[in-house]
């Protein structure tokens, strides 16, 4: 059964389809990751051509568009796999935020 934690994704209004629709792709098909970024990084207004052979070829980014193509963009980073957590990325990640401690103490005392 799912719980109220687990049915976060249908507090934020998006709807199923809609990002696929908007950039004429059929649903059914993934949405590159290279026209994502290409949308997320974009300015409200500017126009961005589409680096891949499917939907359209020019693409004007609107307030929506961004909102869905950044959520989109997110949820692609979610893996169900361990891939993400490997020992390494873990120690780079721990290691990182050991160093930003430490100079943030050191920072802190200086000014005292």
């Amino acid at each position: 059964m799912m719980t109220k934690k687990d049915l976060w994704i249908h507090g934020t209004g998006m709807k199923e389809g809609a990002l696929s629709k908007q950039l004429d792709i059929p649903v059914n098909e993934n949405i590159p990751m290279s026209l994502l970024t290409r949308i997320k990084n974009a300015k409200i207004g500017q126009t961005v051509t589409n680096p891949t052979g499917t939907g359209r070829k020019y693409i004007k980014v609107t307030p929506l568009l961004k909102k869905r193509a950044v959520m989109a963009h997110t949820m692609k980073g979610f893996h169900s796999d361990d891939r993400l957590l490997t020992p390494t990325v873990i120690v780079t990640v721990c290691g990182a935020l050991l160093l930003f401690y430490v100079s943030y103490k050191l920072v802190k005392s200086k000014k005292k």
